[in-house]
């Protein structure tokens, strides 16, 4: 699933180019792979020493949190060979826009704001 819809998607809409898509989920599923071990793991040692009518409300609210999981790894920006002042950029570039999604503004409207003040 991850490979087919959870990583493509977001990276098309994103803008990216429809070649560059293997190249990213052969990047990105191996981590996430590895997080879902380590979630889904402990989640059903807890599940199945849980009563049966809890099971389905703790998988449920694990799902949620897992959901913010993959979305993050998904959207999460490639890594590269980069120096340290470029990893602060883009964690300031990765901050401003999930302010921009908070308050609703479109991707890159506020950089077209900006252009069109100078």
């Amino acid at each position: 699933v991850y490979s087919l819809w959870d990583i493509p998607v977001p990276a098309l809409l994103e803008g990216k180019p429809p070649m560059q898509i293997p190249s990213i989920v052969k990047e990105k599923v191996p981590g996430l792979l590895w997080e879902n071990a380590k979630v889904w793991t402990i989640v059903n040692i807890i599940v199945y020493n849980l009563p049966v009518q809890s099971r389905v409300f703790f998988v449920s609210v694990t799902e949620i949190f897992w959901a913010s999981i993959v979305s993050n790894v998904a959207t999460s920006k490639i890594s590269s060979s980069s120096s340290s002042s470029d990893d602060s950029s883009t964690s300031e570039d990765d901050t401003a826009a999930a302010s921009s999604f908070i308050i609703g503004e479109m991707p890159g409207e506020r950089e077209k704001l900006e252009n069109s003040s100078s």
